[in-house]
């Protein structure tokens, strides 16, 4: 028979007597491995870089992104104007900065929207399974059956331009992702032991769901979440600049580049310096995403 304390554990013991060890909770762990991802971290440094710059854009530029100096017409960059002037003599820093503030909060703003919507869906389906997984699931097939950017640029013809409307026409798109992901993600812990201990002890649907199921699932929800963020910024930025989305005079990121397509030659940097923004974004917000992946999931390293 084995001993029950063997000689590395008494030395363990000897050498840790009186010590006490922090309990983490599965948070404070996921972040501990989240630090040691380097390019995780610099790329939610640059997100949040991104959200400060769009928060305090009136206070960088207070002048606003709408001011014309036709002197200043398609002038390179220079100390005056970092970034160049676009062909109205705009500063082309300062309508990016005031275009940060369509860009990233639609893009948050979506996604948030089609978890709660799409999540719920899904969540529901996986729950009650039968004819109402077929009916919701067959639902977000016929939406997933169209390509989403068309269906966002399809309901945008619809009911017309705007931010309101492109958060309605993106947030439409995006639910049978969510609805799939939640629904798949329910699946793996809905028959779980402990979800028979809870029905044992009379817990209600409602709290089953909310209280049991959906805690254990958010790994892969979170992750799909972060990816969809930059994959929403960039159907934005697409919108606007195919003209369905955010329209001249509004600074917003694709509309800034759709109008320099036509100085490409005459100003590259009219074209470069939009560009180069919403692939930092896209990519800062991506590296966040792959960190978040690790971190709650150590298993896919």
């Amino acid at each position: 028979m084995s001993k029950r304390v063997t000689p590395a554990i008494e030395r363990f013991n000897k050498k840790n007597k009186g010590k006490t060890f922090r309990q983490y909770t599965p948070g404070q762990e996921a972040w501990m491995r989240m630090t040691k991802n380097k390019l995780a971290i610099v790329g939610l440094v640059v997100v949040v870089l991104l959200i400060l710059l769009a928060i305090f854009a009136s206070v960088i530029a207070p002048s606003g992104y709408d001011v014309q100096d036709y002197s200043q017409i398609l002038k390179s960059p220079s100390w005056e104007h970092i970034f160049g002037t676009d062909d109205f003599g705009r500063d082309i820093f300062v309508r990016l900065l005031y275009g940060s503030r369509i860009s990233i909060p639609v893009g948050f703003i979506c996604s948030a929207v089609s978890l709660l919507i799409g999540g719920g869906l899904g969540l529901v389906a996986a729950y009650y399974g039968g004819l109402v997984e077929d009916i919701i699931m067959r639902i977000m097939d016929i939406f997933q059956a169209i390509p989403a950017m068309l269906f966002a640029m399809a309901v945008l013809s619809a009911i017309g331009t705007g931010v309101a409307n492109m958060i309605i026409a993106i947030t439409i798109s995006c639910l049978p992702l969510f609805a799939r992901i939640t629904r798949g993600a329910v699946y793996t812990v809905k028959g779980a032991d402990y979800m028979d201990a809870s029905r044992a002890i009379g817990a209600g649907s409602v709290r089953m769901m909310l209280k049991h199921i959906l805690p254990n699932a958010l790994g892969p929800i979170i992750v799909v979440t972060t990816f969809s963020v930059a994959g929403n910024i960039l159907v934005v930025s697409a919108l606007s600049y195919l003209g369905v989305g955010i329209v001249p005079p509004t600074a917003e990121w694709g509309s800034i580049l759709s109008a320099a397509k036509s100085y490409i030659s005459a100003a590259p940097w009219y074209l470069i310096f939009p560009g180069v923004t919403i692939m930092i974004a896209v990519f800062a917000l991506n590296l966040f995403g792959d960190g978040v992946r690790d971190a709650l999931d150590p298993r896919l390293k």
